[in-house]
Parts: C-alpha cells; structure tokens; sequence
C-alpha cells in the first residue's frame, strides 16, 4: 500500500513471515496472533498495540527494520504508549531507525536490540524506554522527552558510539543498565545516573551546543571516565561547558561513585556558569582545570 495506512485488527494464524514493502504506516492492532513466522519492515512506519500483536516466534530477529524506517506504540486511531515485543522478543536494524513514542506516551522495547545504524528517538515529550541489552554500530541520539536505558548498551564504534542528549531530553539510566559507549554528550538536557547502574564512557561534554543547558545528576551507582584527554581544548575527555551564549553546565554528585583515574575534570571552555556539586558519594579524579586561559566562571563545591 502506497497510498495510505494499512491496519491489520483481526486474527493471525499459520506460519511464514509477514513482510512489509511500500507504504507509509502498518498497524498491528490484533491482541490475539498466534502466527510463529517474523516480522519484516522494509520501509514506512511499523505501529504495534501490544505484544500479543507480533505473534509468538521468540528470538532475536523478531522484528526486523530497514534503515530509514520507524517504530510506533499505538493503534490505527492514534499513537499510544505501548510495549513491544518481550524479553525474548528482539529487533534487528538495518540501519538508522527513529523510535517514534509520540507526545506524552512511552513506548518501551522489551527485547534487545541488535544490529547497525544510528538509534534516534523523535523529537516529541514522548519516552522511549529500552529494557533489553542494545548493541549497535552507530550512535544514539535523544530529541526531546525521555531516553531510560534498563539493561545492557553497548555503543563502540571508534567513528561513531555517541550517546546524547538534546532538545530538554532526559537520559536516565536504571537500576540495572550496564552501559559502554564512546563518548557520552549533552546538549540542552538531563542525565540522571541511578543506584546499581555502570556507565563506562570514553568521554562526556556538556553544553555542546549554543546556548545549551545541560545537567547530570548522579545519585548512584558507577560512572566510570576512561579517556585520558586532558589538552585545554574541546577535545578533552571530560569537558563541562562547552559553548558559550549563556550556556550552562551543572554536575550534582549526591552517592554513588564517579572514577575519572586519566582525566581532568575541566570546568568550562566557552561557558561562564558551570558548576560541580558534591553533596555525597565518591569523587576520584585525575586533576580538576578551574583554568581554562578564557578567564570564564567555573566552580567546584564539594
């Protein structure tokens, strides 16, 4: 179908898999499928109401996306907050794929994730909630809403592996995330760091942007800075306060521990207002630069 939506509302029985050319959305919005074959979305939008919608086959290439496509919650009426798949339920890419919530839902992935290209999250208050292991060769950008990480993330390709945050999204990162990514970045936006979660990251700048705002708060768990980068410049590994034009940076650490063995924390670049707070937990840093040479405001209270 090329014209329009397409919505399958009845039963699904039998075996071989469903796959899907053209077109601009695909609904399955049957409760009830009982077909064992996989799902394959070559083009268009891919919207689901519920688990029981994708039928029973249990395995990693469940769903499969190709690049450019998108994955919706909901039913032909409307966009809805909705769970896809289960913990055995996976979805394979096939290059970037934009995960689509829609404003004020929450769209949670339940299986893992697998495969190649970018992740991007649509630009909406809508939250996108991952809760089995992702692991893929590009990067993962959220727009907007929120980004919850629940399981394993595994971003590490030496090109691409960037984590961000941007546009007032809220990355945060649950009891039980396991994270591994290249270089973690925020633009106007949240990261909020758990009890019981590790992030293992090559690098986090702030402020990345413009005018950018940009806040971690740390409350628990493990946030471990590998990068080693310690130039007076934007390459280094930890950088709070990146550009300027009333940009602003902020790094509250209340519990939890925050190792950064080879880096500096560098406390502003172009920003005037940036600020680590420590109220509680463990601080283990290479150095602290409140120098940058740009003579911009920066401070440290612990």
């Amino acid at each position: 179908n090329t014209g329009g939506n397409s919505v399958i509302d009845g039963s699904i029985a039998g075996s071989g898999n469903i796959t899907r050319s053209n077109g601009n959305t695909l609904v399955l919005q049957n409760t009830g499928a009982s077909y064992s074959g996989r799902i394959i979305n070559n083009a268009g939008t891919l919207r689901i109401e519920s688990p029981s919608a994708t039928g029973t086959y249990a395995g990693a290439d469940a769903i499969t996306m190709a690049a450019g496509t998108t994955l919706q919650g909901g039913t032909i009426t409307a966009q809805a907050s909705a769970t896809v798949g289960t913990s055995t339920t996976g979805i394979v890419q096939g290059g970037a794929i934009t995960y689509d919530a829609g404003t004020g839902n929450t769209l949670t992935i339940a299986g893992p994730v697998s495969g190649t290209g970018n992740i991007a999250k649509s630009n909406n208050t809508g939250i996108v909630v991952f809760n089995g292991n992702v692991s893929t060769d590009g990067s993962m950008t959220g727009d907007g809403g929120g980004f919850t990480i629940g399981s394993g993330l595994t971003l590490t390709n030496a090109t691409n592996g960037v984590l961000r945050a941007q546009n007032g999204n809220t990355l945060t990162f649950g009891a039980a995330a396991n994270v591994n990514v290249r270089r973690l970045q925020l633009g106007t936006g949240t990261i909020n760091i758990t009890p019981g979660a590790t992030v293992t990251s090559g690098g986090l700048i702030t402020s990345d942007g413009s005018g950018n705002v940009s806040t971690v708060n740390q409350t628990g768990g493990t946030f471990n800075m590998t990068g080693t980068d310690n130039s007076n410049g934007t390459g280094a590994s930890f950088l709070m306060g990146h550009w300027g034009n009333s940009s602003a940076s902020t790094y509250n650490l209340s519990g939890g521990v925050l190792n950064a063995a080879g880096a500096e924390l560098s406390l502003g670049w172009d920003s005037a207002n940036v600020n680590f707070n420590q109220s509680g937990g463990t601080a283990n840093f290479l150095g602290i630069d409140l120098n940058d040479g740009r003579g911009n405001a920066a401070a440290y209270t612990p």
